[in-house]
This record gives structure tokens, sequence and C-alpha cells, in this order.
């Protein structure tokens, strides 16, 4: 499960990329290294269509959170949307008990757990969550940069969903990749 501090909500890597097009460039290329199958699960784009699920795949950001307050993304990776309503727990359990339920079944069913097991990882993710929710955050989106992705040019971003303080936008000064010229 990764509880996205309160104060990160809203600013996901992606919304530092120039243009929808960048993302969905560097989500495809996710797609395409995990040979469009969740690298949580294995379900593939055909096993969530028969199961019903109208999204199927995502690039998720895997994110490490640093003592000096810096939010890196350290790498995206294929997640079914399965395991997307588990891996974002929090954000699922607002949907309502269907989404909660379908989430919690996923989770026991992929790491082979009890309903127990379950309550206590969810328990050790949600204390992480507050003490890390306690705190600003930068964002490191050198891996984006590294990927080709143009980086707005601000250096800051803020959820327009959420609102909030901006977040400031960090990466590792680097070679200019051949999509920024």
């Amino acid at each position: 499960m990764d509880l996205v501090p309160s104060t990160c909500w809203g600013t996901a890597a992606r919304s530092t990329l120039t243009t929808q097009y960048e993302w969905k460039r560097i989500r495809e290329m996710v797609y395409e290294r995990a040979g469009q199958a969740c690298e949580v699960c294995g379900n593939t784009r055909e096993d969530l269509e028969w199961a019903g699920y109208s999204r199927r795949l995502h690039a998720h950001e895997r994110y490490e959170y640093l003592d000096d307050h810096v939010q890196r993304l350290g790498r995206l990776i294929c997640q079914c949307v399965a395991c997307d309503e588990v891996t974002h727990f929090g954000r699922t359990s607002t949907l309502g008990p269907d989404y909660e339920n379908r989430a919690i079944a996923q989770a026991l069913r992929v790491n082979g757990w009890t309903k127990a097991d379950f309550e206590d990882h969810l328990e050790e993710a949600r204390l992480v969550w507050e003490e890390r929710s306690e705190h600003a955050w930068k964002l490191d989106v050198t891996v984006l940069r590294n990927a080709g992705g143009r980086i707005q040019e601000s250096r800051t971003c803020v959820s327009e969903q959420w609102g909030g303080e901006p977040r400031e936008i960090i990466w590792v000064p680097g070679p200019r990749s051949p999509a920024e010229g």
C-alpha cells in the first residue's frame, strides 16, 4: 500500500510534465516494458476486461521518501486497476464498500493474507502516512526527465483538484534528453 501523504495529494509526478502527450508516451513505454501485464499480480488487459473493469492498466508511480523531505519518483510500474485499488486503498475506501471489498479481496489473493494480515498491514501503512503527512515534500522527478519527459519550467506544481500549497519540483541536472532538443 502506498498511502500518499496528504501534503502530496493531487500533485503526482505526471503533473510536472509539459503535456498530456508526454505522460501518454512514458506510460506506453512502461506497459510495453511489462509485456502489457500487471507487475504485481500478472493480470493482463484481457483478464481485466473479462472481470468487468473499464480501466485496465496504470503506470503507477513508486516513490521513495528521503530524510530531507524529498518525495523521489523511484520508478514507474505497470499495475492493473485491481492492484491500483489496493495500492491507493485510502482513496479506494472513499468510493464505497463495493470498491473497498474488491480491493481487500485482491490484496488477500495476491499476498496470501488473511483479513487480519490485511488489517495489520493497513494499520502500519496508516501510521507511516500520518507521520509523512506532517511534512511538506519536494517532488524529485529525475526519472521522468531521464525517460525523455519534458518537465515544466515553473519548478512548482499545485493540485487543481485539491488546491493547497505549491510543491517544489526538482530533478538532478544532467544531459538534456533528445525530447528536450
